[in-house]
C-alpha cells in the first residue's frame, strides 16, 4: 500500500534535514491519473520534500516475487 509508505516516509521527513528518495511502486491496473494525484498529493500534504521514482509493474508479473524471508542472513 503507497499511501503507508508515504505516512512513513512523512514520519522520518521530521527528523532528516535534507530530502530523501522515495520510490513509488504502483500495478497497471491501478494507474490512473485520479490515482497517482491522490498519491502525489497526500505526499505533498504531509510535507515531503519530492519522490523520486515511479515504478510499474504488469499484475500478471506481480505476484512472481520469490518469499526469501526463511533463509539465513548471510544468504540474503
Amino acid at each position: 500500500n503507497q499511501t503507508l509508505l508515504i505516512k512513513a516516509a512523512a514520519i522520518r521527513q521530521k527528523w532528516i534535514d535534507q530530502g530523501q528518495s522515495l520510490n513509488i511502486f504502483i500495478t497497471l491496473d491501478k494507474a490512473s491519473g485520479k490515482y497517482l494525484n491522490e498519491i502525489y498529493m497526500l505526499a505533498w500534504k504531509l510535507g515531503l520534500k519530492s519522490t523520486y521514482y515511479l515504478r510499474s509493474q504488469s499484475p500478471e508479473v506481480s505476484g512472481d516475487v520469490e518469499d526469501r524471508s526463511m533463509e539465513c542472513v548471510g544468504c540474503q
